[in-house]
Parts: C-alpha cells; sequence; structure tokens
C-alpha cells in the first residue's frame, strides 16, 4: 500500500530547517503549492540559509507564492481568522 499525503493547495507552508537546501524539496513543494511559505533563519548565520534552491523549489510549484522570510523581515505573525480571512504582519 502507498500513502499519499492529502496537501494540495496549501495556504502557508513554515519551510523545514530554515530554508536549508534540503529542507523543501521539488516533491514536497509540488503537493503543496502554497499561497505563502515563511523561512525562519538568522540574518549572516554562518549555514548559509536559507538556500536558494528551497525558493526556487517553492515558486516552480506556485509561482504566486509570497516568501516571507525573517532575516528580511523581523519578526513575522500569521493571523488566521475564524471566517478565513488572514492577515501577515512583520517588523520591517
Amino acid at each position: 500500500m502507498i500513502l499519499t499525503a492529502e496537501l494540495d493547495g496549501v495556504d502557508f507552508l513554515k519551510t523545514a530547517h530554515h530554508g536549508s537546501s534540503g529542507s523543501t524539496g521539488e516533491a514536497l513543494a509540488q503537493l503543496c503549492k502554497p499561497r505563502a511559505a515563511f523561512i525562519s533563519c538568522g540574518a549572516g548565520n554562518g549555514y548559509g540559509h536559507p538556500s536558494l534552491s528551497c525558493a526556487e523549489n517553492i515558486l516552480a510549484a506556485s509561482p504566486n507564492a509570497e516568501i516571507y522570510r525573517t532575516d528580511e523581515l523581523g519578526n513575522i505573525m500569521l493571523t488566521i481568522h475564524s471566517d478565513g480571512s488572514y492577515e501577515i504582519a512583520y517588523a520591517a
């Protein structure tokens, strides 16, 4: 038996491992096709996070996705209201 995830059309995706090159691969991005992706990483970190390939994978799967990075924007807050509307606020 093969298990398949039902992740098509995810609204929001928090990338794994600070957006490292192996964190959000093509397959996951294609499954999710997020409207917005959030990458939590420190500015000027020695690991080179986030990797360009992480954002490229997301945008290849969902060209209109918004990408929010804490190294560029500071704290990011996603608020989802009971009616399905949402707000994204950040400190930049």
